[in-house]
């Protein structure tokens, strides 16, 4: 989730302003620095239980984003 705070951080966006393209960015990054698919899928899974969370204990207005994770190879 740090790495996903950072992002956040960078690109000036708040938890409850957090929008599906930031969502894409993240995972962008991740691709970028070689992250593996398994790696980026875990990594946006955490995330989304996060923002689940969030939106739960009230830090969000809306669910999270829907956000395909990448494909797997098999």
């Amino acid at each position: 989730l740090a790495e996903f705070a950072g992002l956040l951080e960078e690109r000036g966006v708040t938890l409850a302003a957090l929008s599906r393209e930031d969502l894409f960015a993240f995972e962008a990054r991740l691709q970028r620095l070689g992250r593996k698919a398994t790696s980026v899928a875990r990594k946006l899974s955490a995330v989304k239980m996060f923002l689940t969370f969030a939106y739960r204990e009230g830090y969000r207005a809306e669910a999270p984003p829907e956000v395909e994770p990448p494909r797997l190879p098999k």
